[in-house]
């Protein structure tokens, strides 16, 4: 169970990394930020390997998009015109703080979470929690 009705399953934490990746992606390619469900393509439920090539592919676009990025691209933040420097610092920021945020959630959740995520073939490990 999770330690807020709030938060929901740990697996769709992973999830809700990935959908952020996805918004910054986008962003380079529309030249603004939108924090929203639309477009976005992950739809298999708790399944381990699911969310491992979904966060893999992900890695792969955003590499690519980078390198062939102009890199004197402006991205409007809700009216807020920034660099594309800015708006990569902003990402990594926010998978910097997503990467803190999971490891406080971890033992929050604890054990019987991953037992349960890895009695469905899901994203726990031996460790309960790794996604390898």
């Amino acid at each position: 169970m999770p330690p807020s009705a709030a938060l929901g399953p740990f697996w769709k934490q992973f999830r809700h990394i990935g959908r952020l990746q996805e918004c910054y992606s986008e962003a380079l390619n529309t030249k603004t930020i939108r924090f929203d469900y639309a477009n976005k393509r992950y739809e298999w439920g708790c399944y381990k390997d699911a969310l491992k090539k979904y966060l893999q592919k992900l890695d792969q676009e955003l590499l690519r998009a980078v390198g062939e990025l102009n890199w004197n691209l402006s991205i409007d933040w809700d009216g807020k015109v920034v660099s594309v420097f800015q708006h990569l610092l902003w990402m990594v920021a926010q998978r910097d703080s997503s990467s803190r945020a999971m490891d406080r959630l971890c033992p929050a959740y604890g054990q019987e979470a991953a037992a349960e995520l890895e009695s469905v073939g899901s994203i726990a490990e031996s460790n309960g929690f790794g996604l390898r």
